[in-house]
């Protein structure tokens, strides 16, 4: 399995775990830690849209979760993503959304 096919099983598994059905509760924890395992890979890579999607879902994962601190991780990985990508805007965006869940937390 290369880490393209890896990145889109981690994150296919935390989008699972974001799913409720009749006796089941979406589990925001780990489709946290999974989403945020497929955004890395993504990363490593260099898939820049996959993996902001996914920090974006492991942001809201971490939030629902109530793991504060974590969700304004997921920010500043995508801020160092806009970075990379020479946008500074959405870095300074990203930077102001960390900092507020950071103050919530």
């Amino acid at each position: 399995m290369d880490r393209e096919e890896e990145a889109a099983a981690h994150v296919k598994k935390g989008r699972k775990a974001t799913k409720s059905g009749l006796f089941k509760k979406p589990d925001w924890d780990l489709a946290a830690t999974e989403l945020e395992k497929g955004a890395q890979l993504y990363q490593l890579i260099k898939q820049w849209k996959p993996a902001c999607q996914a920090w974006e879902e492991a942001f809201d994962a971490h939030v629902r979760a109530q793991n504060l601190f974590f969700a304004g991780k997921a920010q500043e990985a995508l801020a160092r993503i806009a970075t990379d990508t020479h946008n500074p805007g959405a870095a300074a965006e990203h930077l102001q959304r960390a900092s507020k869940v950071y103050v919530e937390d």
